[in-house]
């Protein structure tokens, strides 16, 4: 966990959900929430993904699969 979050930080993100269970671990991370936003935010995504998975590979010999997407999202408090 030490290693995404600092690649996500690194960039500017934020963590939203990191889940663990019986398949594995799935984490959740936003770029572009204020008052981080930027315009490249996609592209510091892509950035912190591809270090996510170089780190991991290198110091816990894991192999990840990473999925990005864009665009518009809701975010805000759903209770």
């Amino acid at each position: 966990l030490y290693i995404v979050q600092n690649a996500v930080y690194q960039y500017e993100g934020s963590i939203n959900k990191f889940l663990m269970d019986d398949k594995g671990s799935t984490l959740i991370a936003v770029f572009g929430l204020p008052p981080l936003s930027h315009e490249d935010d996609p592209l510091r995504a892509l950035f912190a993904a591809m270090q996510i998975c170089t780190e991991l590979k290198i110091q816990k010999n894991l192999y990840p699969s990473v999925g990005v997407t864009t665009g518009l999202a809701f975010c805000g408090i759903i209770g």
